[in-house]
């Protein structure tokens, strides 16, 4: 037998965070509505996606088999636009993500894909060699080899302070530390 989720109440929650989901959602509007609906006024949302436009993004759907990933994002603008008008939150703070950790061995001790062998098996020495080659060919060439996806934080509907993207976070991950204490 099905049970049925009790509703969350509207407005209920200080922080809501989205880090790497909204890509395995079949109707991400309707999830984006969903969140603006259950943040407060005066909350904070944290996204972050993969950008599907990426060599990294390539590499891990390649490594994993698509990954499960059902939307592909590409234009962060269109992406903050739409997290913009479907939650009521201002995008406040875009930032790039630069990560390998999906492919660390050490979060991950389970049985790897044959493939993986190609890039050092997934040990730290070879991603530090990738992070550190691909930033500097970003830097050379003006590629994005580098970047994986983006950051969107928003806060305050009434609030239009504007802080740097480390104070954005610090005060996120406070709030969030605090809600989880209640």
């Amino acid at each position: 037998m099905r049970r049925r989720l009790a509703a969350v109440a509207s407005g209920i929650f200080a922080a809501v965070v989205s880090n790497h989901s909204l890509e395995h959602i079949a109707n991400f509007a309707a999830a984006l509505h969903e969140i603006g609906r259950v943040v407060r006024p005066d909350g904070s949302l944290f996204v972050a996606v993969p950008d599907a436009a990426t060599f990294t993004d390539k590499l891990y759907r390649w490594l994993a088999r698509g990954g499960g990933h059902i939307n592909a994002f590409t234009a962060p603008d269109a992406l903050a636009k739409e997290i913009e008008r479907a939650t009521g939150l201002p995008h406040r703070v875009p930032g790039a993500l630069f990560s390998l950790s999906f492919l660390n061995r050490r979060h991950n001790p389970g049985r790897r894909p044959r493939r993986l062998l190609l890039l050092g098996a997934g040990s730290e020495w070879s991603l530090f060699l990738y992070a550190w080659l691909s930033r500097r060919l970003d830097r050379f060439f003006k590629t994005r080899t580098s970047v994986y996806g983006w950051a969107f934080i928003s806060q305050d509907r009434g609030n239009h302070r504007h802080e740097d993207l480390g104070q954005r976070v610090h005060e996120m991950r406070k709030r969030i530390f605090l809600v989880l204490l209640n």
